[in-house]
């Protein structure tokens, strides 16, 4: 069997795993395909070109490790081939893969991992790459920009049908919060409470959302600043310097805010570190705090967690619209396609279907799409399954023992474990959301008549303090025109004996 040699030093040939030439095993020279060609028919005999076959079979070999996720055995695989053939791109663009353990371009743009362009296989998949490859290898970043910008909008469009009643109706461990149409509140308590201090809200205005703690209730304005009433045992009211609020939580003896940056602020008792862990949240839309853990909700639909709990089991959570904690420590996550996940593996959320919107106490309560209620069956929630009798319902809030559900019609129900804790809300109308942007443009007016009333109280007082300065230098303009007369300097009187002013008794 002939061989093709080199013709520069005579060593054996080797073709690229592309075909399009081939390289010299001892001097490195390139020949190119036409060369290739045109040397074969110099040569008499069978023509043998090696590698050909064993580059192909190590790169399909390492895309079945890909397949089965042995990303150990396909960077073995690969790195075979670079043995042969240093240069082959397709190679350094596996290796890749395999280190950022993505099988391929679906998966790459589901897992929304970027190409890292300071990479050294990236680099090298790059410099060796022909056009077509290069082309293809630099889209990679460019459709995942595109993907994740288009994930994004959907998932905010979900999370906006969601959220849509989410803040009209909350209710705390003694009362419940309801906001009215208007940018009004309302407020129930349950009893046990005899100050009632939290129900103290009906001169609020200019509220977008509500939320109700264990004694104390959180309103959020349209202008981004927060009020609140109720127990300040622990700081949990000190709210009124906070401003750029888009969200708030009131948990039993906390107040917690989200700002337009994706950075939390805190204030109440901080003994499980719920305050110090809500504020190392960053980059978010969304949180929830619960005890010893704070929870946050990316624009991406993936959640971070901080606290002693959760972080790996929330890691791959993907796609989630909403999120929540229960006070049993399980986190829980609501999914674009309806479903629930969970960190309690043996959740009957995991069967539930149809979700659009959910709560926790020391249960979970589901609302589905037909505006019907789904809920656990263990903890106190579960002694109060009149609730599956709701209809028409748009938002459900619970605690540890109440469930109030709002209905599209604007009025409210309620449930409770006994019969001593229920809540008196069936009177209430005209709960809902808010026209926010009328809201706005009224706090802006407000904001806009107050400058203006400002202005024109300082410019009164810039004039008046004109007057002034004038008035004075004109009598100090006349006493000097009194002296150089020989008058009295304060009244322009005759002088009398030790020029004492005759008329004033000034000394001049």
């Amino acid at each position: 069997m002939a061989a093709i040699q080199c013709d520069i030093c005579g060593g054996s040939l080797s073709m690229d795993s592309g075909g399009d030439f081939a390289v010299c095993d001892s001097c490195g020279m390139k020949h190119t395909k036409d060369r290739v060609k045109a040397m074969a028919m110099e040569v008499t005999g069978t023509v043998e070109v090696s590698n050909i076959a064993s580059i192909e079979s190590l790169i399909k070999r390492a895309r079945l490790a890909i397949e089965d996720s042995d990303w150990k055995q396909a960077d073995e695989y690969f790195s075979k081939v670079l043995d042969i053939d240093p240069e082959c791109a397709p190679a350094y663009m596996g290796k890749l893969f395999a280190e950022l353990k993505i099988k391929d371009d679906k998966d790459f743009l589901q897992k929304q991992k970027p190409l890292p362009t300071e990479n050294s296989n990236y680099q090298r998949a790059i410099r060796f790459a022909d056009s077509e490859l290069r082309e293809k290898i630099e889209n990679y970043n460019r459709k995942l920009a595109e993907y994740v910008a288009g994930k994004k909008s959907e998932l905010q469009s979900a999370r906006e049908r969601i959220t849509k009643y989410n803040y009209c109706l909350s209710v705390g461990d003694d009362h419940v919060v309801g906001l009215l149409t208007d940018g009004s509140v309302v407020a129930a308590s349950c009893g046990y409470n005899k100050s009632e201090e939290q129900c103290n809200v009906y001169d609020w205005h200019g509220i977008v959302a509500v939320s109700a703690g264990s004694w104390h209730t959180v309103g959020l304005k349209a202008d981004g600043t927060v009020v609140a009433v109720g127990n300040n045992k622990y700081g949990q009211c000190n709210v009124t310097e906070w401003r750029d609020i888009v969200a708030i939580e009131a948990a039993s003896l906390q107040t917690f805010g989200l700002k337009s940056n994706g950075t939390v602020v805190a204030v109440g008792n901080n003994g499980e570190g719920q305050c110090s862990n809500a504020v190392k949240l960053k980059d978010i839309i969304d949180f929830s705090v619960n005890r010893d853990v704070a929870l946050g909700l990316k624009a991406n639909g993936t959640v971070v967690s901080v606290g002693n709990r959760y972080t790996n089991d929330v890691r791959s959570w993907r796609d989630i619209v909403a999120i929540s904690g229960e006070s049993n420590g399980t986190a829980y996550g609501l999914k674009q396609d309806g479903t629930i996940v969970s960190t309690y593996k043996k959740s009957e959320t995991a069967n539930w279907r149809d979700i659009v919107a959910f709560t926790c106490g020391s249960g979970v309560v589901g609302l589905k799409s037909d505006r019907t209620c789904i809920m656990e069956t263990g903890g106190f929630l579960g002694d109060m399954k009149d609730i599956m009798e709701w209809r028409d319902i748009v938002a459900i809030s619970a605690d540890s023992s109440h469930i109030v559900g709002l209905k599209s019609n604007g009025t409210v129900v309620a449930s409770a474990c006994f019969t001593r804790n229920k809540v008196a809300v069936s009177h209430w109308r005209q709960i809902g959301p808010v026209n926010r942007d009328k809201l706005v443009k009224q706090a802006q007016e407000e904001q806009r008549k107050r400058q203006e009333e400002q202005r024109r109280i300082e410019e009164e007082k810039n004039r008046q303090r004109q007057r002034e300065q004038e008035e004075k230098r004109q009598r100090i303009e006349q006493s000097r025109r009194w002296a150089s007369q020989g008058l009295c300097h304060n009244c322009g009187g005759i002088l009398g004996m030790f020029k004492k002013c005759k008329s004033c008794g000034y000394k001049n």
